[in-house]
């Protein structure tokens, strides 16, 4: 049974509860009421593409709230017609007036909504309202990704509609070539925007983009890279299932450009940072605990002294510079990490058996900050800032 039919019969049996009998069609993403005269429609928005992801909890009140739109706009269909013969009294017309300002009350309502998690809007009249310009849609953005990262902050779990706004960044470091890494992970990404060469799962991902953002500038031995992702990309990120398969294309990507050092994570598009992390990558133990330092611990917030150049991952890699593997997971396992070594080392990465991978939990999305926070002590504070 696919989401439109499920829809049907759900508002169908709000609208029974209410003593009505009528039935409910859905076509793309508008809901028809009809066998009450004048069929009338609502503007569903995403709601359709979202009803897979919704408990049953939200799901009956998502129906509820269908049905209650729907008999608000066959009433004010209606009532212009029985108001055509003669004049309207004027109690009709304070309740017209009244109804007005409901309907102008719940859109609004509801398109700052969040009981549905992400702060989805969904139109609540039958005329069409006036479109939400690109900074109105960039703001809502971010305020549905911030109030989930103090969630996140605060101990809470991501839910399943909480990643709007949200972005996922693989950043890479290398030591410095005749070509660019920038420019080597930017043709990993087709014109069209999605990535290149990335297996059969991420190239059927849909509504997903993926490009280059500018990173930190080349150090003295080392540049580094940064690479976007959005959209569908995200939610492979986030479900569970999905995470390994978004390791093996960060682990193909590494090995391909040779890079160094690597960090797969997500935070809010239009803060940047470090929210959630995933994985991390170095040729050697030294490498992989200043990609976590840096990118976990300095982007994440978790180093939190007065910025100095120590901030810098040549810097911290300096610091790291006798970190073995057993100390390293010695510190990161009671967070859940889990240490070992990519599928297939990446080429030019030293020693074959140097090479470490650290890896979190889908369910610890704050693990890795902690992480960090845990090896700058072991380091001594003093030396990593």
């Amino acid at each position: 049974m696919g989401a439109a039919t499920e829809i049907e019969q759900a508002v169908t049996e709000a609208l029974g509860r209410r003593g009505v009998a009528a039935s409910v069609a859905v076509r793309g993403s508008a809901a028809e009421l009809h066998g009450l005269g004048t069929i009338v429609a609502v503007d569903l928005d995403d709601w359709v593409e979202q009803w897979a992801l919704l408990p049953p909890t939200a799901r009956r009140k998502r129906a509820e709230m269908i049905a209650t739109r729907l008999l608000s706009a066959r009433r004010a269909a209606e009532d212009p017609a029985r108001g055509a013969a003669g004049p309207v009294p004027w109690r009709t017309l304070l309740q017209l007036a009244a109804l007005a300002a409901f309907g102008v009350a719940a859109y609004l309502g509801l398109r700052s909504s969040s009981f549905f998690g992400s702060g989805a809007a969904a139109s609540a009249s039958v005329a069409a309202s006036t479109p939400e310009t690109p900074e109105q849609a960039q703001a809502r953005t971010a305020r549905v990704c911030e109030a989930a990262t103090a969630r996140l902050r605060a101990g809470a779990s991501l839910g399943p509609l909480d990643t709007e706004g949200w972005v996922v960044e693989l950043w890479l470091a290398r030591a410095k070539q005749p070509s660019s890494l920038a420019a080597a992970l930017g043709a990993r990404v087709t014109p069209a925007g999605q990535l290149r060469d990335a297996g059969a799962v991420l190239a059927a991902v849909d509504s997903a983009s993926a490009a280059p953002v500018p990173a930190e500038a080349p150090e003295a031995a080392t540049e580094y890279a940064r690479l976007e992702l959005r959209g569908g990309y995200v939610d492979v990120f986030l479900e569970p299932r999905g995470r390994p398969t978004m390791v093996a294309w960060a682990e193909q990507t590494v090995r391909e450009l040779a890079a160094d050092a690597a960090a797969l994570y997500a935070t809010c598009a239009h803060a940047g940072g470090h929210e959630i992390g995933a994985w991390y990558f170095g040729a050697d133990a030294a490498r992989a605990g200043a990609a976590l330092l840096y990118a976990a611990g300095h982007l994440g917030g978790a180093l939190r002294e007065p910025p100095t150049r120590a901030f810098t991952f040549e810097a911290l890699l300096g610091r790291a510079a006798e970190l073995d593997r057993s100390t390293l997971e010695r510190v990161a396992a009671p967070f859940g990490a889990s240490l070992g070594t990519p599928s297939t080392p990446p080429a030019d990465a030293g020693d074959p058996a140097g090479p470490v991978v650290l890896a979190f939990p889908a369910g610890g999305p704050r693990r890795a900050t902690s992480a960090a926070s845990a090896l700058a002590d072991a380091l001594g504070r003093r030396g990593v800032p």
